[in-house]
């Protein structure tokens, strides 16, 4: 803002700037005249403007004094010389040289930065007297609009009548006026009247008659002492709410002493009066928690003597305030010899540290009895470091130390019932904080007795189950009559690992006292078997569902097989002999292909119906080099594990830890599969890259397989599902039945398959299998003579197109064969005719196949029985002789498993032997 363009307040510095008998004049930051004043005009004999634009150097005399101050147009050179007031010489417009005394000062704007001078010119031709006048005039009206321009405090000036001439910057802050919207407004309009406000503290404030009055009677003393001091009142802002200010106010009178107006100086107290308004809402918090605290509080000088008591203190010693005040701590303290040196340890840790937290003291009533406390103490100090005082805040704990006092002789009388007890007993106050802890709690938890004792019994409770515990107990306090009731949950030990565990929990009264105690068993074990349990219900069911399918698509593939074998034997060109029709030859790989495909389902059949099949005793098991048949898997993966993976980029390390094995009792093809299946779903869960390691031990009368990955792991959410049937994790992509197929095959051979995994750690498979004392059946071999014998057989079959095929395949070998739907038509026939072997269906409407075969025993018990089935049937021998059974064929078939199976049924009667 420029000098010569201010507001209203430097209106009267225009008049002198106009009137004034000394020559004035106002340059640029350059240098430049922006104006002068008339006096300054004449005197160098120039007209109004005339000088406007001139630069400074142009009226200045060239002497070298002046040249060397002003040659530069940095007009700061004015105010930083020591030349200034100088005396100089100006150029007048006819070319006379003009005696002055020049001096200046700078103007600078918001920023700090200089960007005019003013120039006073005092002409030396004239009386010295009139000059200082001019000078005086000048000095105290630049010294008022400094005062008033860089005050913090708002100022205003009023004339004699109230009305407002003369307002500062932050005054217009203060009250969010603009200077022409303030000045010549009356006191009384910035004044509230009575009535109801909000004050910029935000208070509702109401301006009463006593307020006005109050007003009235310091402007009477100001008329009256001419000066007020450290006055509060309000000011009305500008949106209406009104400010709390602190005013000095001092009446102005001119020579005669006459009044001509007063001048304000006021302070915004709005944030002091907020801070007045905290501290009081602080004291009354502070004053009502000392009075209705249930704890004792006693508020001592620097040497020990109470100030201050509450209410509890009274209550608690007997004492009254009067009675307390003025005594020393000293004279309420329990005496003997004990308590002396007990206090003389607080004392001196009080000194040392400050303050001391849950020191108990024995305190001693006005009755003479004792009071056991606990006090939480902290010295005052002023700003210096120097103590002033203390205070306590002290709590009787008199009913805490007799239920400890009967917790004890509780512990002490059920110790060594507790101590010796096969389940873990925690006991707890209605708080839950625990206050018994038995050795079987430590070794099912981790925890040891002095490091849990105290701690809440939630510690000892998975996050999952903390609410559920928190419903118990709040059941039990509204309840204390409430019935003993087991609870099943999960256990959290020291280390993290959580357990399945059951509780059941009572209430205890001791001395008025109420104790939860609750009694746990680890059920860990308990709950694996019933999950193994489930997992066999699961896949029996699956089984029971499946053997139905599998029935049937048996009965179809036994066709199939069948009649693909029976043809390809009869277009097979005799031995030595090349087959020339192309025709004949496209036609043998097409049934080569049929046979395979009708095999690969027979295989794929034989899996669904192994989902349930438990064999206790089986006679296809034989000695299993386990270390071979992990040998073997990794071959029979190699392509995926090396080759695959390093064509992606990937590297699979494969660690061997085989140790010496006895052989188990097993299929090895089974086995394999299982371990296959492992290597399969490590591959998977490592894209990246990872290891397998594989260790093999002997465990007492077990072999134990260790299978490990460094793979992604499997939540902890799905580990109960893993062994499901079609539970999968890998989309589409896969069928879910490795696991639970691995599952029954381990559990076939009497052994448990076992997961533990970690997220983004890996995989740990263990699989424990048994070894047995026969480790294997030797199989009879049956030498059959080179020459084949021909039978009567009778086939009792019901669905037809495995009768035709029976007949086909048995005709074919030069055998008699007499077929029948039903098993009562068969018995029917069979009594009628002699039979070297009898083939029967095992499910048939109306009579069985074990039915058929107990009544051809009866008529005759030595024509040989083969069972037919597509339920896959395993029965060991002693099962199969008692149910009149001696050879049993799965369905599909073979062309020559059958003719095996008949040469091997008549061979005994050849000979005249019985079976």
């Amino acid at each position: 803002m420029k000098f010569y363009d201010k507001g209203n307040s430097l209106k009267y510095l225009k008049g002198i700037f106009e009137t004034a008998g000394e020559g004035i004049f106002i340059v640029d930051a350059d240098g430049r005249l922006l104006r002068s004043n008339p006096t300054f005009d004449k005197l160098l004999g120039y007209e109004k403007d005339e000088l406007k634009g001139k630069l400074f150097t142009e009226i200045a005399h060239k002497d070298a004094k002046v040249q060397k101050i002003t040659s530069t147009s940095k007009i700061h050179h004015f105010h930083r010389s020591n030349e200034f007031p100088m005396d100089m010489e100006f150029i007048h417009k006819g070319g006379i040289a003009v005696p002055v005394r020049l001096r200046s000062t700078l103007i600078k704007d918001e920023k700090g930065k200089v960007v005019e001078a003013i120039g006073i010119v005092e002409d030396l031709r004239e009386d010295k007297g009139e000059r200082k006048l001019v000078q005086k005039v000048w000095e105290t009206q630049e010294t008022l609009h400094n005062v008033l321009a860089n005050s913090g405090d708002a100022i205003f000036v009023a004339d004699a009548n109230g009305r407002i001439t003369i307002v500062n910057g932050a005054l217009l802050q203060m009250l969010g006026y603009q200077e022409d919207e303030i000045v010549g407004k009356h006191l009384i309009e910035l004044s509230p009247y009575e009535g109801n406000f909000t004050t910029t503290t935000r208070e509702d404030v109401s301006i009463t008659e006593e307020y006005l009055n109050h007003q009235i009677e310091k402007a009477n003393e100001l008329f009256e002492k001419g000066k007020v001091t450290n006055y509060e009142l309000y000011l009305i802002h500008k949106d209406g709410k009104i400010v709390p200010i602190e005013a000095t106010i001092s009446v102005l009178k001119d020579q005669q002493g006459e009044r001509r107006g007063s001048i304000a100086i006021c302070r915004d107290i709005t944030e002091r009066k907020k801070a007045e308004e905290e501290i009081k809402e602080s004291r009354d918090f502070l004053e009502n928690i000392f009075k209705t605290s249930a704890d004792g509080i006693i508020v001592t000088d620097s040497q020990g003597f109470i100030t201050m008591v509450n209410e509890a203190v009274e209550r608690m010693i007997g004492y009254s305030q009067d009675e307390l005040i003025g005594k020393h701590t000293l004279e309420l303290s329990a005496k003997g010899k004990e308590y002396k040196e007990k206090g003389k340890k607080f004392v001196t840790k009080l000194f040392e540290e400050g303050f001391v937290v849950g020191a108990e003291h024995t305190w001693l009533r006005k009755d003479g009895s004792l009071v056991d406390t606990e006090r939480n103490v902290a010295l005052f100090r002023d700003s210096e470091g120097n103590i002033t005082g203390a205070v306590a805040s002290i709590r009787d704990i008199t009913e805490r130390k007799k239920a400890e006092e009967a917790l004890k002789k509780s512990e002490e009388k059920y110790h060594s019932v507790i101590e010796n007890a096969s389940d873990a007993i925690i006991s707890t106050n209605k708080e839950g904080m625990i206050i018994t802890f038995n050795k079987r709690a430590e070794e099912m938890f981790g925890h040891s007795h002095e490091e849990i004792l105290g701690k809440p019994f939630l510690l000892l409770a998975t996050p999952n189950e903390r609410g559920r515990q928190r419903d118990i107990f709040r059941k039990f306090e509204t309840n204390i009559n409430s019935t003993k009731k087991i609870y099943e949950g999960k256990g959290l030990k020291k280390d993290g690992q959580e357990f399945d565990l059951e509780s059941s929990v009572s209430f205890l009264e001791v001395h008025g006292e109420y104790i939860i105690t609750s009694f746990l068993r680890d059920i860990s074990e308990r709950k694996s078997m019933e999950h193994k349990l489930l997992q066999s219900e699961k896949l029996k069911s699956l089984g029971e569902l499946a053997g139905g399918v599998a029935h049937d698509f048996n009965n179809i593939l036994a066709a199939i097989l069948g009649r693909v074998q029976l043809l390809r034997m009869q277009i097979d060109t005799p031995p030595g002999k090349e087959e020339r029709r192309k025709s004949t030859r496209d036609l043998k790989k097409s049934l080569d292909v049929i046979e395979k495909a009708s095999l690969d389902g027979a295989e794929t059949v034989r899996r669904i119906q192994e989902f349930s099949r438990r064999r206790e005793e089986d006679k296809y098991f034989t000695p299993v080099d386990l270390n071979k048949a992990i040998e073997d898997a990794l071959e029979f993966t190699k392509v995926r594990w090396k080759n695959e993976a390093e064509s992606k980029g990937t590297i699979i390390h494969v660690k061997k830890k085989l140790s010496p094995l006895s052989p188990i009792a097993g299929s090895a093809p089974e086995l394999r599969e299982v371990i296959t299946n492992l290597i399969n779903n490590a591959i998977d869960a490592m894209p990246q890259g990872g290891e397998i390691r594989i260790k093999t031990l002997m465990d007492n009368r077990h072999v134990v397989i260790k299978f490990e990955d460094t793979g992604s792991g499997i939540p902890k959410a799905f580990m109960y599902n893993i062994f499901d049937p079609f539970f999968t994790t890998k989309g589409p992509k896969a069928t879910g039945l490795g696991l639970s197929v691995s599952y029954g095959i381990i559990n076939r051979h009497g052994g448990n398959i076992k997961v533990d995994s970690i997220e983004d750690q890996g995989t740990t498979f263990s699989i424990q299998l048994p070894l047995s004392e026969q480790t294997g059946k030797e199989e009879n071999v049956i030498s059959t003579s080179k020459e084949e014998r021909k039978a009567r057989i009778l086939v009792i079959e019901d669905e037809q197109d495995v009768r035709d095929l029976l007949k086909d395949i048995l005709t074919e070998d030069g055998h008699e064969v007499k077929t029948t739907p039903h098993g009562n038509k068969g018995i029917k026939v069979f009594r009628q005719n002699h039979f070297d072997l009898v083939f029967t269906d095992l499910g048939m409407p109306g009579m069985s196949g074990w039915q058929v075969a107990e009544e051809i025993k009866k008529i005759n018990r030595k024509t040989p029985v083969a069972l037919i089935t597509g339920w896959g049937v395993q029965l060991n021998h002693s099962e199969l002789k008692k149910s009149g059974v001696d050879f049993v064929v799965n369905k599909p078939f073979e062309v020559d498993q059958v003719l095996r199976l008949v040469q091997e049924g008549i061979e005994p009667k050849r000979k005249g032997k019985t079976r």
